[in-house]
This record gives structure tokens, C-alpha cells and sequence, in this order.
């Protein structure tokens, strides 16, 4: 009967304190108690991240267009295209010749 008792009380003893509040600043752990650091206990807590700076301004996608167009033409020129423009934009006309007139590629296998 006693050890019941021993039992029921250090079950008792073990959900009270399961149950008791952790929340303060020593449940924190050392860089969260920090001065400076915002404590976010909801979404309404959030601070406003600084995600603007480090996003790509039009004149960053400008220079990477360039880059990307000036690249292209560097390969262009490797494989014998001398006179491949910077800025290709549509396809020249194909020269002289009747219209509609197709050309078939095949492959070793004939397909």
C-alpha cells in the first residue's frame, strides 16, 4: 500500500511539473537572450526582414543580360559564326530561294 502511495505521488510529482510554465528567460537558450534579439511569440511579432537588399535591381538583370548575350556570342564565335551579332533578335532571312522550302535532317540510323 505504501509503495502505491510512493508511486501515485512521484507521478503526481513528475506531471506537475511537466505541466508548469517554461516561458521565462532562462528556458531561452544564451544567443536568444541577447539584447537586440526581437522575442516572436506570434506571427504578429515578426520584424520586418530585410529582403529588398539583397533582391536584383533592374539595372543587375540589365548587366546579367549582357553578360549572358556577350557569353552566347563568345561560343558563337568559337564554333566558326565570326559574325554572330550581340544581340541576335530574329533570324535573317534565309537568302534566295523558293518559299516554303523545307530541309530534312536524318540521323545515322535513318530516322
Amino acid at each position: 500500500m505504501r509503495l502505491r502511495w510512493g508511486v501515485l505521488a512521484l507521478v503526481g510529482a513528475v506531471l506537475a511539473g511537466c505541466g508548469a510554465d517554461g516561458g521565462g528567460d532562462d528556458s531561452l537558450p544564451g544567443y536568444a537572450r541577447a539584447a537586440g534579439v526581437p522575442r516572436v511569440r506570434s506571427a504578429d511579432d515578426m520584424p520586418e526582414l530585410p529582403l529588398e537588399r539583397y533582391e536584383f535591381s533592374s539595372r543587375d538583370h540589365r548587366r546579367i543580360e549582357q553578360a549572358q548575350k556577350r557569353l552566347t556570342q563568345k561560343c558563337m564565335r568559337s564554333y566558326g559564326f565570326a559574325d554572330f551579332p550581340l544581340d541576335p533578335g530574329s533570324p535573317p532571312p534565309m537568302g534566295p530561294g523558293p518559299p516554303g522550302r523545307a530541309l530534312a535532317v536524318r540521323d545515322r540510323h535513318g530516322r
